[in-house]
């Protein structure tokens, strides 16, 4: 994905649907604990879904990252070649 704005806002919409689903989940630790492992399973799966997207910024980043060191190589290159 070249867009990074897009998996920033998936990863929040994720981190909400997580932080609901730990609420759900604690509340049914309290009230139902034997009937709790679907509530597991859903927190569990969004939790996985936003380490996919997190992952998926990784490639973005390291590519802004070499860019940026790219440039300053080739400042300092010049620098020299000036003086």
């Amino acid at each position: 994905c070249e867009d990074p704005t897009i998996i920033r806002d998936e990863v929040k919409r994720l981190n909400r649907e997580v932080v609901r689903g730990f609420v759900s989940l604690v509340q049914d630790l309290v009230n139902r604990p034997a009937e709790n492992k679907k509530r597991r399973d859903e927190l569990s799966h969004n939790v996985f879904l936003m380490l996919q997207e997190t992952n998926k910024f990784r490639e973005h980043q390291s590519r802004e990252l070499l860019i940026e060191i790219l440039e300053k190589q080739l400042e300092e290159r010049q620098r020299l070649s000036n003086e």
